[in-house]
């Protein structure tokens, strides 16, 4: 019974242990960091010296410029949120159909 117990509580601490360890790694892999890869290897094999983990931990924090994809993403997002707005504004009787037809075709042209 005592033994039982032993093995658990040594279990669930390799696993806290585990965890603490790779945090660098989890929060690079979380923020999807270009540098991934490396700041693994740095966690994974001097992250044991303390000053290593420290390196990880503070790279995989650093501020990340957004990739092209993102910014890719956040200007279909704000044409389409435009278009929804000039939308409501032609159901609303504020711009005509014409007004419209110019304003959706600069949209979707730039």
């Amino acid at each position: 019974m005592q033994t039982e117990q032993n093995i658990i509580h040594a279990l669930f601490g390799f696993l806290v242990f585990t965890l603490f360890y790779f945090a660098p790694t989890l929060n690079a892999r979380n923020r999807e960091h270009p540098h991934y890869p490396v700041i693994f290897l740095v966690n994974l094999l001097s992250g044991w010296t303390i000053i290593g983990w420290f390196v990880a931990i503070i790279w995989s924090c650093a501020s990340i410029k957004p990739s092209r994809t993102t910014q890719a993403r956040d200007s279909a997002c704000m044409k389409y949120s435009q278009l929804e707005r000039l939308a409501s504004l032609k159901e609303r009787g504020l711009v005509t159909d014409e007004e419209f037809e110019i304003e959706k075709n600069k949209l979707l042209s730039t």
